[in-house]
């Protein structure tokens, strides 16, 4: 399978053994360890490796692929097809070879390969069957490739491979040269005679030139010409001489090919040569000066251009040089000291002669004329002492005779000689040294210029003329100093000018007074520096003083200063707070200062008197991105570092705005917060920093500010961040402020840079406890690499792979630097740090590892595991796969504790794996576990746990395939979580794990699987189901039949239903549905039925029957209660027209509906009311309302009919026995009693005697009525 990774570079080279042959066999025989029986799980193991693991673009690599055979039998049919990664090809001489057998079809420029019908031997004893193949492959362009084998990908008659194996391949493009240069001595002296023998000390260099190759393969046809500077150089002359091959050019190469310096040639030529893969080679050769007597000193570069270095497979170099420090011929220097004196003043003239050879130079004199208006002073020369050319026990030079008298306006030299140049940068040289005085009758400074001409020494060393300058003043009559108190003050303070004044006319001075314009000489406000308003200007000469505050200027005038005498003036002098910092010079200029003598001209200073101010910011920040350079789009710490100088002004707070470059935004990435205290504002994806300080720093203290920024994705450039004027601002305790005024700025440079890794084992396939040596290269040739830094990598070995008992670790690699690299015996990683990695170059790490594990053991390395200074990562992962054989005896158990289980319900498995520890029993890496739960059964979870060495996935959920590794005596164990499906439709679940040995382990397979099996139970549930039920009525029932049965109690509510608890049991039992139990209530009331879902049932009543499923039953009781109609009626008799009265049955569910609202529209009729649904234990009672209309008095009964139970007064109870109820009510009409007899007295209305009579009569005649309609009766 393929696994194509990001494109890159890298390119390594190297021959070596892919598997070590044969396969040694493991200690001792399993026989007697394992009793081992005939295999029951077939697999082969596969492994694949690059031969280089990294080359050049266009470079073949070999793909080995080794087969191991645990079986008993030969694994034959062995087929499979490799994709290979884009953009991989089989190369142009695929040289495909195979000891396997079957047809192995590699064709150039497939990007596959294919390999039918081989056979992998079966094993012998403990050693299993081995066989290989391989091919060769080419990439085109710069690339990382992971090429996988996943298990299941090869198939044999044995079955298929049940580990992935992985292998890497680094493929750069080819790299350019990197050539060096370097001269030993850095510097060459000319000699006399030119181009003689021996050549004196210092009048040679060597020269090396180094060509380095940072490429997988051997550059060849090397060739160049170094054209040496000299005065012929072809397109950089050096007029003054250069240097030429020496005399004896001391020629040689470890390049090969042809190298032949010429003595006295101007360049030097190289061709054929060759520069060996990852290393580099040289040539050397001896220069000299190639004008020994030319006055010239310094660098002169000797280069190769870029492509000046050609080779046969086209990588070429960019330029490179080295300086060498040529010093030929002789000179004269000269300088005063003082450089400025006054009028009669003295200063000391020093000559100091210099020989540059590494020849003594003989005969040096010359003559030096003094200018008009000097002469030599008294005394000529000061005592002599080393150095002096003079000097008696000087060990360089020698003979000098020096004539210079006092007074004398020249200097002779002569006979003069010193010796050859040392073996340094420096000449053989010695001074004279002569005190001069000079005079200035003027009124302003003279400058007199003292030369030395040019001439010839030896006859043969021309040196050229020279000169100094000597300044001197003219005598003035009055004098001054300038100070300032404090000599140095920060922005916006202010500080005291003194000017001592002095009178040296020799007579008193009236009218005395200066003028001192400050505006000019200091600059003005803002900006510059002003005169301050307090306190006042004071003086002890009696002077007033004026202060022009528009021009800056203060005049002093009307004083006296007595002859000799002295004057002290003071004056405030205030500064701004953008007074640029540094020196400001206040200057008293020539003739500012003016006195008045007794008799003639005025009197004026005639040299400028002069005083400096130091000024200094009250607050300081400066600014630095770290790294400096980093990948685009990634991040760089910003520091802001804020300082309060010494004795500055109290700061309160400060504030910073600081706004990023343009694509530069603030990193979601939070930076160590820095030392300053208070508020930062650098939101995520910002672009502008903010802070205001709550607690500044302390006197003469700094404090920092911290915020990574991220750069622009993209491409490489350079940016500036800037604090501008006025963004950093401090406030002082008591008031006033300071603002930067001047750009802070830092540059963050962003680059492209890349790098990248491969790894490989050599060898491939290893016994038990078996060696190999594991290469991790560090490849930094891409086009845009980078010298990277601090550069940190661990890689972390796979379970059952150690470092050896003698690692031998190396960092090797030209342009490798380390840091430390730490491989500790018996650990399982390696670790480097600090290590540097030049640009276009490879650097390796080199350690022996031994397995202590058998199986397949991949070695991967992330993406990102290494780290820089530069923050330049590698972007793709690598891995390489080492095979180990061995001996195991892989053992498991599964079981989950119980032996019944829910449909719908959970259980926990617990599966352990063991590997025995027995004798010649090896730990195993790559084991294949697998549980896959049965159809109807999901894995909601799971978990293991890992005894010590141990490895195997932490947790996971659904089926498990889990390539583990377990040690010799080790063991892991699994917790699955299980749910059973409710619709589970057998009466057994069973469920199986089995662990898997890889092929290179020979394992008995005795007991490589266990299984559980758990009988499954039925869930059962009784649901009751009121309708129109009456209220409080309760039932109680359960089933019969059952180990476990169901049972549900329910009251009524009127139309509700009731959930029994689930119980669960075996399929296969009868299950009876009895009859309810009512209390209170009666079944008499309710029709019942019985259904069941999931189940056949007998009947559909209480006492039916059913079988219990292999599924869930639910059984409903249904109670329906009882109902029969009632309609009320009304009738009417001899009744007015238009009475009309309200019939009702109260207390029913349709009591509403059953109400007659009845009218008379005939005398005679009977008014039917709606007919309604009454039910079983219903209780109504009827009831007649107020007869409306006429007033007229009735005789009223009623009666019911299909009613079982016979009415109570007015109650009528409803029975599940009673047919059609109807209840008619009766109104027949009185007429009025006839009027009494004429002449009868009327019976008064209030005699009780004849109410009480009328009221006997009434009844007699309703109990008649009663007794005749079976009814009711009354008078209304």
């Amino acid at each position: 399978m393929q696994r194509p990774v990001s494109p890159s570079a890298a390119s390594v080279h190297r021959s070596s053994r892919a598997v070590r042959r044969p396969f040694t066999r493991l200690v001792g025989t399993c026989a007697a360890a394992l009793a081992i029986a005939a295999p029951a799980y077939a697999a082969i193991n596969v492994n694949k490796t690059f031969t280089p693991d990294a080359v050049a673009a266009g470079q073949p690599s070999k793909v080995t692929f080794y087969f191991l055979n645990n079986n008993i039998v030969d694994a034959t049919s062995v087929q499979f097809v490799d994709p290979l990664p884009s953009p991989m090809q089989v190369a142009p001489t695929p040289n495909a070879v195979s000891n396997c057998g079957g047809t192995l079809t590699a064709v150039p420029g497939a990007t596959s390969v294919s390999f039918t019908g081989g056979t992998v031997p079966k094993a012998v004893d403990t050693t299993p069957g081995h066989c290989e193949l391989s091919f060769d492959v080419v990439v085109a362009t710069a690339n990382v490739l992971i090429n996988s084998v996943p298990a299941g990908e090869v198939t044999s008659s044995q079955g298929p491979n049940s580990q992935a194996a992985e292998a890497t391949l680094n493929v750069t493009g080819l790299a350019p040269i990197v050539g060096q240069k370097a001269f030993s001595p850095a510097f060459v002296h000319g000699y006399l005679p030119q181009n003689s023998t021996p050549i004196p000390t210092g009048g040679k260099s060597s020269v090396t030139i180094t060509l380095n190759n940072p490429n997988g393969i051997a550059l060849t046809n090397v060739t160049f010409t170094d054209y040496l500077p000299s005065t012929t150089h072809p397109t950089s002359p050096v007029a003054a001489g250069g240097i030429v091959v020496s005399p004896i050019p001391n020629g040689s190469t470890t390049c090969g090919g042809t190298f032949v310096p010429v003595a006295g040639a101007k360049s030097v030529t190289l061709t054929g040569g060759t520069i060996p893969a990852l290393g580099s080679c040289n040539v050397k050769f001896d220069v000299v000066a190639e004008s020994p007597t030319v006055n010239a000193q310094g660098n002169v570069t000797n280069a190769i251009p870029a492509g000046g270095v050609t080779t046969y497979e086209g990588p070429t170099n960019a330029s490179f040089s080295a300086t060498i420090n040529r010093q030929t011929g002789a000179n004269l220097g000269k300088a005063f000291s003082p450089s400025t004196i006054q009028n009669n003043g003295t200063s000391l003239l020093t000559i100091t002669v210099r020989n540059y050879t590494a020849s003594p130079l003989n005969n040096i004199g010359f003559t030096d004329n003094l200018p008009a208006g000097m002469e030599i002073a008294n005394p000529a020369q000061p005592a002599f002492a080393a150095g002096d050319c003079q000097y008696a026990s000087s060990t360089v030079a020698s003979g000098f005779s020096v004539t210079a008298p006092v007074d004398g306006t020249s200097i002779a030299v002569s006979g003069g000689s010193l010796v050859a140049a040392p073996n340094s940068a420096n000449p053989a040289q010695c001074t004279i040294r002569v005190n001069v005085t000079a005079t200035n009758a003027g009124t302003g400074n003279a400058t007199l210029v003292n030369e030395i001409l040019a001439g010839t020494w030896d006859g043969t060393f021309p040196y050229p003329r020279v000169t100094a300058n000597l300044v001197v003043q003219p005598t003035s009559r009055i004098t001054g100093t300038k100070s300032f108190n404090p000599a140095t003050v920060f922005q916006g303070q202010t500080s005291l000018a003194t000017v001592v004044l002095k009178n040296d006319s020799g007579v008193a001075l009236t009218s005395f007074g200066f003028v001192d314009n400050v505006n000019s000489t200091m600059g003005g406000g803002p900006g510059g520096v002003k005169l301050a308003a307090s306190p006042a200007p004071t003086n002890d000469c009696g002077m007033s003083a004026g202060i022009d505050a528009g021009s800056n200027v203060i005049t002093f005038t009307g004083g006296t200063l007595a002859a000799g005498a002295s004057c002290t003036i003071t004056f405030p002098v205030q500064t701004f707070a953008n007074t640029a910092t540094g020196n400001r010079v206040n200057t008293i200029a020539v003739n500012a200062v003016v006195g008045t003598p007794p008799v003639g001209d005025p009197i004026r200073n005639l040299v400028a008197i002069a005083g400096t101010l130091v000024v200094a910011a009250p607050a300081s920040a400066s600014k630095a991105f770290s790294p400096s350079s980093v990948p685009a789009g990634t991040d760089s710490l910003l520091t802001i570092t804020v300082t309060r100088p010494n004795n500055a002004p109290a700061w309160a707070n400060f504030t910073i705005v600081d706004d990023l470059p343009a694509g530069h935004t603030i990193s979601p990435v939070a930076a160590t917060p820095g030392t300053c205290v208070g508020t930062l504002t650098a939101p995520s994806g910002g672009t502008q920093i903010q802070f205001a300080s709550t607690s500044p720093p302390a006197n003469n203290a700094s404090c920092t500010i911290r915020v990574n920024v991220r750069t622009p994705s993209g491409s490489a450039g350079t940016a500036t961040n800037t604090i501008t004027p006025g963004q950093f601002v401090v406030s002082y305790v008591g008031g006033g402020s300071y603002g930067n005024t001047a750009n802070i700025t830092a540059n963050i440079a962003r680059v492209t840079a890349s790098v990248t890794l491969t790894k490989s084992f050599d060898p491939a396939v290893v016994d038990l406890m078996g060696t190999s040596t594991m290469f991790l290269r560090i490849v930094n040739t891409a086009g845009n690499a980078i010298n990277l830094t601090g550069v940190n990598l661990e890689d972390h070995l796979p379970a059952g792979l150690v470092l050896a008992a003698v690692p031998n670790p190396q960092f090797t690699g030209t342009g490798c630097s380390l840091g430390t690299l730490v491989a500790t015996p018996g650990d399982n990683k390696v670790t480097l740090t600090n290590a540097s990695v030049n640009a276009n170059r490879i650097c390796t790490i080199q350690v022996l590892t031994q397995a202590l594990a058998a199986g397949n053991l991949i070695n991967q390395v992330p993406a990102g595991a290494l780290t820089s200074t530069q923050n330049v990562s590698n972007l793709e992962p690598v891995a390489a796969t080492i095979t180990s054989t061995g001996l195991s005896h892989l053992t498991i158990t599964k079981s989950d504790g119980i032996a019944e289980l829910k449909a719908g319900g959970t259980t926990t498995y617990t599966v352990v794996v063991t590997n025995a520890d027995l004798a010649n029993v090896a730990a195993v890496a790559g084991a294949t576990f697998t549980d896959t739960p049965p159809a109807g059964m999901t894995f909601t979870s799971w978990s293991c746990v890992a005894s010590t060495g141990a490895v195997c996935a932490a947790n996971g959920t659904g089926p498990i395939v889990d390539s583990v590794t377990i040690p010799k005596g080790g063991s892991i164990t699994y917790t699955i979580q299980a749910l059973l499906a409710a619709d589970y439709a057998s009466s057994t679940v069973k469920n199986c794990a089995k662990i898997e040995p890889p092929a290179s382990v020979i394992d008995d397979l005795t007991d490589n699987e266990a299984c559980d099996t758990d009988k499954v139970l039925r869930g059962l549930k009784l649901r009751k189901v009121w309708v129109n039920a009456i209220v409080d009525d309760a039932i109680t029932v359960a089933t019969t039949g059952l180990a476990n049965n169901a049972s549900v109690a329910s009251t009524s509510t009127g139309n509700n239903s009731t959930d029994g608890t689930q119980v669960f049991n075996p399929s296969g039992a009868t299950v009876t549905l009895p009859a309810e139990t009512f209390a209170p209530g009666s079944q008499a009331n309710y029709t019942t039925t019985v259904a069941c879902t999931g189940a056949t049932v007998s009947g559909n009543t209480p006492g039916s029957t059913f079988t219990m499923p292999d599924n869930d039953v639910t059984c409903t009781y249904t109670n329906t209660r009882k109902s029969v109609t009632l309609q009320l009626l009304k009738t009417w008799i001899n009744a007015p027209l238009g009475d009309a009265v309200t019939v009702t049955a109260a207390g029913i569910t349709n009591s509403a509906g059953a109400a007659l609202n009845a009218v008379a529209n005939t005398a005679n009729e009977t008014d039917p009311g709606t007919v309604v649904t009454v039910y079983a234990g219903e209780v109504a009672t009827l009831n007649e309302g107020a007869i409306s209309g006429s007033g007229a008095t009735y005789l009223k009964s009623f009666s019911c009919t299909g009613n079982a139970n016979p009415l109570v007064g007015s109650v009528l109870t409803v029975s599940a026995s009673d047919s059609a109820i109807v209840c008619t009510f009766v109104n027949e009409w009185l007429p009025p009693a006839p009027p009494p007899p004429p002449g009868a007295s009327a019976i008064p209305a209030s005699s009780t005697e004849v109410l009480a009579m009328m009221a006997a009569l009434l009844a007699l005649l309703g109990a008649g009525a009663a007794r005749r309609r079976g009814g009711a009766r009354a008078r209304g």
